[in-house]
């Protein structure tokens, strides 16, 4: 076998083994991104919990609700958040007991009441005064599980006056005290009916 003949077959050999070692590096990066990707994903879900699947529904796709997801927790770690000090709480129980009992004559002056209420608490805690769907996203991080009452709740209270029963108003007082408990930081000592289908249980 001539010299030519070797060397074109030990070029051969050289190209296949270089390619083999370029496709196998390919597949390690590949396995290595999917497995950050799906390491990821489970950091994002246990951290928004129901709120994981609600920015993906409203997103164009899955990446880019991750991407979405992504940016509350980097701008969350840059907000001065504190909790309320048993002061700051008390004094909040005492207006929420306020705007519980002030349901039965004034259910709609009640609600807005009880929005402001949860907007105070929030920029006390260090929360910034934001549109609603910014205070969503930025309540997202720690408090997931209560925002599809808070949703709910704001949904129902800025409806026009015309189209407000009293059952939709007192279901949106439930919906804030949800929030207005896990932002304050304890639950009112004790719970009274408010009259108008308000129920111990509920107010």
């Amino acid at each position: 076998m001539s010299a030519t003949a070797v060397l074109g077959m030990s070029t051969t050999a050289a190209t296949v083994v270089l390619v083999i070692v370029v496709a196998v590096v390919v597949l390690l990066v590949l396995a290595a991104w999917l497995a950050e990707r799906a390491r990821r994903r489970r950091v994002l879900r246990a951290s928004f919990g129901p709120e994981y699947d609600v920015a993906v529904n409203e997103s164009r796709s899955r990446a880019s609700a991750e991407r979405e997801l992504s940016d509350r927790l980097a701008r969350h770690e840059t907000l001065p958040i504190k909790p309320l000090d048993w002061d700051s709480q008390q004094r909040y129980l005492a207006a929420w007991e306020s705007v519980q009992n002030g349901f039965v004559d004034r259910p709609q002056h009640a609600v807005v009441e009880a929005d402001e209420l949860i907007r105070a608490a929030m920029v006390e805690r260090g929360y910034p005064a934001q549109s609603f769907e910014q205070q969503v996203a930025d309540l997202s991080v720690e408090h997931a599980a209560v925002l599809s009452d808070y949703r709910s709740a704001h949904e129902l209270a800025t409806r026009p006056p015309d189209e407000q029963t009293t059952e939709d108003l007192r279901q949106a007082i439930v919906g804030y005290r949800q929030l207005f408990v896990d932002v304050v930081g304890v639950a009112p000592a004790s719970t009274r009916s408010q009259g108008r289908g308000m129920t111990d249980d509920e107010s």
